[in-house]
């Protein structure tokens, strides 16, 4: 049998919750009063009178936007609350998805998935993973993931993760199987297995909630006959420009109700980089090695150039061209030697570099496509030591031919 958590808010005293909460919201709103207070004392003092009005004047219009969100957040968190009480998890649900799109930028609210917490065993041994509802719209997807057998057709049947039967000794397509599903142990059989590869649906930087079977509606109401609605989450559709302002929105939704959680790409890129960072630390090495021979190679370039034209700029300065018109030219060419250079590895590495990320994050996060984030303080580095090297071997020439007699350069021309 499947252990229910509880909510503290069903449970404990009412006189214990009052002050439970009620403390930290009277010293929140505190702390926000002594805030304008000492605002107002510093504008006061830093720009007199009119700084002093300014605020007055902008006041209203953060109370209005305060109290906007408080309409949204604080009523959804109560309209939520009163559901709970009751038991009514639908109405609760729908409560929710309707406060989200009263949020400024939020566009859609798509059902993502439907599924409850199972356990299930037979003679050898036992299991539990979240089991998803077949539907019509991840129909096609499970029967292609499918190795062997067919998908659940009746209310005792499923299809289960080829893992999961691997574990469980003895399990394949035609074995029975004993279900715990909500206060239900309904026997079931195994009509199909699937390899759960193809679809990464599970949630958190673990994604320890991805599908470990199926089954159909009929099953999901037969075992839990009091529900109608099996959404385990949803996909919020915004507007990119405002998913900063729209996640900050949601958090403070969903802090009211423990059962609740948020799940952003931003998660997942944190726990990959975390969890990756020794590649990714090698790749840095890697690229820090290719500047570092850039480097090198620049250095041993412009100095064979120098000394391959020694006898050039002789010939140069035998025919009249003056020193100053000698420098210039040593200076110009140089600049532009670094521009091209720098010009010619944003125009090979940025498509490379670009079509890398993309494959790269479309194997990491499973199809979703992370923006590029251009290395400017990498690129930076290499244009202000590339441009660098070209100034400092130009006067360090410069000098070089001040230091040679008209003699010596004759020779040179010999």
């Amino acid at each position: 049998m499947t252990e229910t958590k509880q909510n503290s808010l069903g449970t404990e005293p009412i006189g214990r919750l009052l002050l439970k909460f009620s403390v930290p919201t009277a010293l929140t709103l505190m702390v926000n009063c002594l805030y304008n207070i000492v605002d107002q004392i510093f504008i006061g003092h830093a720009v007199g009178i009119k700084g002093v009005a300014a605020t007055n004047v902008t006041f209203p219009i953060g109370i209005i936007a305060a109290a906007l969100a408080l309409l949204i957040g604080d009523g959804c968190a109560a309209n939520v609350s009163l559901h709970l009480g009751r038991g009514e998890q639908e109405e609760a649900d729908r409560t929710f998805a309707n406060a989200v799109m009263l949020l400024f930028g939020v566009t859609d609210v798509i059902e993502n998935r439907q599924a409850v917490h199972v356990r299930f065993e037979n003679e050898e041994s036992s299991s539990g993973g979240m089991c998803d509802l077949l539907s019509d719209r991840n129909r096609d997807q499970i029967e292609a993931a499918l190795v062997s057998g067919t998908l659940p057709q009746d209310s005792h049947s499923i299809a289960l993760d080829m893992e999961y039967a691997e574990d469980m000794i003895g399990v394949e397509a035609g074995s029975v199987i004993k279900l715990s599903i909500g206060d239900q142990e309904i026997p079931v059989t195994v009509s199909g297995l699937f390899l759960n590869d193809g679809l990464q649906n599970g949630h958190g930087p673990l994604a320890l909630d991805n599908t470990c079977m199926v089954a159909t509606k009929e099953l999901f109401q037969e075992a839990m006959p009091m529900i109608d609605c099996f959404d385990y989450s949803w996909s919020i559709v915004s507007d990119p420009q405002k998913a900063e302002q729209i996640e900050n929105s949601l958090s403070a939704i969903i802090s009211s109700d423990p059962d609740l959680a948020l799940d952003t790409i931003g998660i997942h890129k944190d726990y990959e980089e975390m969890e990756n960072r020794v590649v990714f630390g090698g790749f840095q090495a890697l690229s820090w090695l290719v500047f570092l021979f850039g480097v090198v190679n620049l250095i041993n370039t412009t100095l064979s150039n120098q000394i391959s034209r020694k006898r050039e700029n002789s010939v140069f300065r035998a025919i009249g061209l003056t020193r100053k018109q000698l420098c210039q030219m040593t200076i110009y060419e140089g600049i532009c030697y670094a521009f091209f250079a720098a010009l010619a590895t944003l125009a090979a590495g940025l498509p490379i570099a670009v079509i890398a990320a993309r494959k790269f994050s479309e194997m990491t996060f499973h199809g979703v496509i992370m923006p590029y984030s251009f290395p400017f303080l990498q690129m930076g580095l290499f244009v202000l030591v590339l441009f660098g090297l070209e100034v400092i071997l130009s006067f360090w020439t410069m000098r070089r031919q001040k230091n040679q007699s008209l003699v010596e350069e004759m020779r040179a021309m010999e």
